[in-house]
């Protein structure tokens, strides 16, 4: 499955819905390395800042198994830049998710996208330092080198 993904990726138009909507499915493989194959092709599927992608794999982020969460953010790197309007609205809302993994996922991927020294974003992680969750109250010790 990981060749043919890659292969789709250098057959197809960036910003395909269909194609997008395919190698999305393949972020909840239960093989790391076809997941690993998606987030490249996704790379190549979708334009930096492309709405669809990045709807598409913030969804993911909402995933209930923590690898497809993971590689959600290792291909929100590929689809959104640093200071995405989109991305940064989509990733704030989930920092208040009722679900603690969620919330985890979306500090990781808060300091995958937001700009260095964004006020608004260490906000947010100043916010999640107080999080019920432990393990999210590291991820946003975690986060604030990347950001800060």
């Amino acid at each position: 499955k990981s060749s043919a993904v890659a292969t789709l990726s250098k057959v197809v138009k960036p910003d395909n819905d269909e194609a997008l909507g395919m190698v999305g499915d393949l972020l909840e493989h239960s093989d790391e390395s076809v997941r690993d194959a998606a987030v490249a092709a996704l790379e190549q599927l979708a334009s930096k800042g492309s709405n669809g992608g990045v709807r598409l794999v913030v969804w993911k982020m909402k995933h209930s198994d923590e690898a497809v969460r993971s590689s959600a953010v290792q291909a929100l790197k590929h689809v959104a830049e640093r200071g995405d309007p989109l991305a940064l609205q989509l990733v704030s809302e989930l920092l208040v998710h009722p679900t603690a993994a969620i919330r985890r996922t979306a500090i990781d991927a808060l300091s995958v996208v937001a700009p260095l020294g964004d006020p608004t974003a260490i906000n947010q992680l100043s916010s999640r330092l107080e999080d019920l969750d432990p393990l999210a109250r590291m991820h946003a010790v975690d986060a604030f080198g990347r950001v800060a």
